[in-house]
């Protein structure tokens, strides 16, 4: 609902549904495609008479969001999609501030819209390298780390995680199409190691 009223238009809140896995992508594909612009899903369908790329709910385009679409596109195997709007992403770190994301952008220019900085973006950007570009996973429970690693060829992650009492190092590269792989533990412990 939206201000009490039962909301009937196609939005961007969609994207939670295949996220969480209530549905499957497939399930809201059609809805999200009217929703695709240059820079990602805007927060309202193109094909709505009340669209406008400027506005906050009404149109623009909020980096978090997207990086959640990719992440949804790498998780069901649609890797060039999901790397292309990465890349776009990728495109506007420190173009608004240094090392950061903007929240919200023009979804055909990439203007930012709103805060320079947010942490919703920054945070989904860390989710998208290690859930989904790495398929990284730690059981503490049974001290077992999960990689299941989606990387294009020549590309290279190194990546440093904290753990409960520990923090591990790890390198991840792929190469002439195979996987290279280093782990280090700062404290020694032994972890089972699945790849």
């Amino acid at each position: 609902t939206l201000e009490g009223k039962v909301e009937k238009r196609k939005r961007v809140n969609f994207i939670f549904l295949p996220y969480y896995r209530i549905c499957s992508l497939s399930q809201v594909e059609s809805i999200l495609n009217e929703l695709e612009a240059k820079y990602g899903l805007t927060t309202l369908s193109i094909n709505d008479k009340g669209f406008d790329p400027t506005k906050y709910h009404e149109g623009s385009s909020w980096i978090w969001l997207n990086l959640m679409y990719a992440q949804i596109l790498l998780r069901n195997g649609n890797f060039r999609k999901a790397y292309s709007i990465i890349e776009k992403i990728d495109s506007l770190l420190n173009k608004y501030s240094l090392l950061s994301f903007p929240e919200c952008i023009h979804p055909f220019t990439g203007e930012n819209l709103g805060a320079l900085k947010q942490a919703w973006s920054a945070a989904m950007a860390i989710e998208v390298i290690d859930k989904g570009w790495i398929g990284f996973e730690f059981n503490a429970f049974t001290n077992t780390i999960k990689l299941s690693p989606f990387l294009q060829e020549g590309m290279k992650i190194e990546r440093k995680v904290a753990l409960v009492n520990d923090t591990i190092k790890f390198e991840i590269e792929r190469k002439n199409n195979k996987y290279h792989f280093t782990f280090e533990s700062e404290k020694n412990k032994k972890y089972r190691l699945y790849f």
